[in-house]
């Protein structure tokens, strides 16, 4: 694994430890939307062949770019905590 994935994994551990959520119910909506970015990409990269051919099945026959899609859905998560 990459240092700068290992870096985000724990700045991003860090910043939800030490975070002191306005409301606990905006924060428990944050990690659902979070989980259901990260899910998104998870399903989205196992689609993926790079440089092989393209990817019509799974996640790409909804959406043309579901790792986007995740990373927005992490992305708004985070904003809402």
């Amino acid at each position: 694994m990459k240092y700068r994935i290992k870096i985000t994994q724990m700045a991003t551990l860090v910043l939800l430890l030490i975070a002191k959520p306005f409301s606990w119910k905006l924060f428990i909506a944050g990690l659902v939307i979070i989980s259901l970015g990260e899910a998104i990409r998870l399903w989205a990269s196992g689609y993926l062949k790079k440089d092989k051919e393209l990817a019509v099945t799974g996640p790409y026959r909804i959406v043309r770019h579901p790792l986007y899609v995740g990373s927005f859905l992490i992305a708004l998560g985070f904003t809402l905590i």
